[in-house]
């Protein structure tokens, strides 16, 4: 098997000569490095005559020492996009992508950070380095923000940042590159120490003017800085110890900045943390995070409940912090306490503050008919994201029981004034659940019997359920009534709610299992109104092993899965990895039912199509859902998530069955529903 390496280039943001602490930023320039075992050792530098191939050699036998081989012979080859001896990392690159190629062909998963290190001492055995270069190294192979303390190779900050085009002038390679002063960069160490705490949040300004002082050590600027801000760059300067010079600018105007510099240019743009599944064989058991939903309607329904409860087991992401954000923002106290939330409210009222949901569609909806409650304005808002996502028919709801709503469009930031008036709510329940939950939730509170009239065939009615039970346990009876329900004025009661496990996270496990090997999960109640919980029919349905008993479902391979025509109007959340159980299932499946799904984190219906056929699958989008012709295998390769936390994780599921890695953006978004997702799947053996 040949191993595939890679890594990529960086730009400097902070110089670490002066005062050991050093910082780069990732780009998109690739090296690339193939390595397999042969009967003499062959090194091919693609276009690189400039590249001893000592360094390379050397990679070689520090990574075969590593894992404990034997010397051998080889063949290697590699190529780069990044100009030799520029400042521009080349070196580095190419020895965290040679490591990993021999790692690769051994099948050895190894920590990027650990690949950084060696490669480092790679280069000061092979003298091409003055400092070790290991924020150079960290910013090629990590990508995103690099902080690194030079001095003790210890990584301070990795983050990911905004996407911003990068333009590379590129002086004329006849220039030599001057031997470095390195007493002119220690000189400076004391302007460098006052940039340090300026990095993290203001890390153009610093690239700007660590340039600045590089180009005042080797005066090779030529006027670029000047020139490059006047077109409206964001910052430029000098990387590295130059000579070539980067340009950092908002995505789309690069182009038209490189073409008014003057000089040689390469256009790139910004990397961020890349994570990389390389599939393996997935055995084990695995306790699965407790219910987001659950967690999200506990908080709320403890905070309207005037007194103190304790939620014990709930899901500490992104999204339910959110809305502990928002409880707070009513007057309620919430905090952590071993292992359980402590919420305590005495009457709430307006929040003192803008609601700010972030990413969490589910915060919004339900604190928007909360919100109706009050005769004063409560505004709600979110990220990007958020503010794409319909609010329409829960608007129009309100406004039509007498609630002042003001949108854009419809969607964030919206703007609610109450209180409701009339008796009957009437709601679309066709787009989201949610809807019919946030009017439930408030209805109790509004001071006379409410009737709501759910209008139009009502989607994801498990989750309705749910929140019908929970306000059971919370002291709150409702009617069930022939289009709806009748609530009659009540008061939320506090009490103790233990959170269940949740199955839409159980999911990923178990597919794993169904797709390569055998997976239990234990802490699941069959008896829970989650309708995820469909995940078990499913995969029995697919021709996969399963068995239940004492809460634990066991999910086993029994060969390539069976193609499935499966209604997901219930279950729009397994949709994602549902596909790619699909994807080689043998014949043709149909996901049918949701359309609701066009309006989630993304389009999951066009995001998972498109994640599909990037990996090799052979899938078609429909209204509804998509028709998938299963393949054999699938092959691999580079995915956008966009954030999505769900289209994340079953990509990472299918590396299970694709025949090369499958890499994305590092942006923790799997945080949002299933912290820990990474080193659990790890732990049953999937490669990460």
């Amino acid at each position: 098997m040949t191993g595939h390496g890679v890594s990529y280039g960086a730009v400097s943001v902070m110089n670490a000569i002066p005062c050991g602490i050093g910082s780069t930023i990732g780009i998109d320039l690739r090296t690339e490095a193939d390595f397999e075992p042969a009967e003499d050792t062959v090194v091919t530098l693609i276009d690189r005559p400039d590249l001893d191939d000592t360094l390379v050699r050397t990679c070689v036998r520090r990574a075969l020492e590593w894992i404990g081989q034997e010397e051998y012979d080889y063949h290697i080859t590699v190529r780069t996009d990044i100009p030799p001896s520029m400042g521009l990392k080349s070196s580095s690159s190419v020895c965290n992508a040679v490591i990993s190629a021999v790692l690769d062909h051994h099948g050895v998963v190894k920590q990027p950070i650990d690949i950084v290190r060696l490669g480092v001492e790679c280069a000061k055995e092979c003298k091409v380095t003055i400092t070790g270069a290991f924020d150079d190294a960290c910013g090629c192979h990590l990508g995103g923000l690099v902080v690194t303390d030079n001095s003790r190779n210890e990584l301070i900050l990795n983050r990911n940042i905004p996407s911003y085009d990068v333009v590379i002038c590129v002086p004329d390679r006849s220039i030599p590159k001057s031997k470095v002063p390195v007493d002119a960069y220690k000189a400076l160490k004391d302007e460098y120490d006052s940039l340090v705490p300026s990095i993290e949040n203001d890390y153009l300004d610093v690239l700007t003017k660590n340039g600045s002082y590089v180009q005042n050590i080797i005066g090779n600027d030529e006027g670029f800085t000047d020139r490059a801000l006047s077109l409206g760059a964001l910052a430029a300067g000098i990387t590295g110890t130059g000579p070539a010079f980067a340009i950092i600018a908002e995505k789309g105007k690069g182009r038209d900045i490189a073409g008014s510099m003057g000089c040689r240019t390469m256009l790139t743009s910004t990397r961020n943390r890349d994570i990389t599944f390389n599939g393996g064989r997935t055995v084990g058991e695995v306790q699965v995070p407790p219910s987001k939903s659950y967690t999200h309607r506990a908080i709320l329904l403890a905070a309207l409940s005037g007194g103190k409860c304790i939620i014990s087991n709930p899901l500490i992401s992104f999204d339910t912090q959110a809305t502990c954000e928002a409880a707070r923002s009513m007057g309620a106290r919430v905090t952590e306490s071993e292992g359980s939330l402590i919420v305590e409210s005495n009457g709430l009222h307006a929040p003192d503050w803008i609601v700010d949901v972030q990413n969490s569609g589910t915060t919004m909806r339900l604190m928007t008919g909360i919100a109706a409650l009050f005769d004063t304005d409560v505004t709600i808002t979110g990220d990007e994201s958020i503010q794409k996502r319909p609010m329409g028919p829960l608007l129009r709801a309100l406004e039509d029981c007498g609630v002042i709503c003001e949108s854009n469009e419809g969607k964030a930031p919206i703007t609610i004034r109450g209180p409701v008036q009339g008796d009957v709510i009437r709601i679309d329940g066709s787009m989201s659940s949610q809807f019919v939950s946030s009017m439930l939730m408030m209805s109790p509170l509004v001071g006379r019997r409410m009737e709501i009239v759910i209008e139009g065939k009502a989607v994801s009615r498990p989750y309705i359920e749910i929140t019908l039970s929970m306000m059971r346990s919370f002291g709150v009876e409702v009617e069930r009534a022939e289009n709806g329900f009748v609530i009659e004025p009540q008061d939320y009661v506090p009490c103790n709610y233990r959170v269940p496990s949740d199955f839409s996270s159980s999911a990923f496990p178990l597919v794993a299992g169904g797709l390569s090997g055998k997976v239990s999960v234990d802490g699941l109640d069959m008896d829970d109104p989650q309708g995820d919980k469909k995940i078990v029919d499913i995969l029995r349905q697919a021709g996969c092993s399963i068995t239940v008993e004492d809460g634990k479902v066991t999910c086993a391979s029994n060969g390539r899965a069976r193609a499935c025509d499966i209604d997901l109007s219930d279950i729009p959340d397994l949709f994602p990895i549902v596909a790619v159980l699909m994807s080689t299932a043998e014949g043709t499946s149909r996901l049918y039912g949701a359309p609701q799904l066009r309006f989630k984190e993304s389009d999951r219906i066009e995001s998972v199509e498109r994640m599909l056929r990037t990996l090799g699958a052979d899938i078609t989008g429909t209204d509804d859902g998509c028709i998938i012709n299963g393949v054999d295998r699938l092959r691999g390769g580079r995915i956008e998530h966009g954030g999505d936390h769900r289209l994340m994780m079953a990509a990472a599921i299918a590396s299970l069955v694709s025949d090369g890695p499958v890499t994305m953006e590092d942006d923790g978004c799997w945080n949002v529903s299933y912290p820990g997702f990474t080193e659990q799947m790890g732990s049953i053996g999937l490669r990460c």
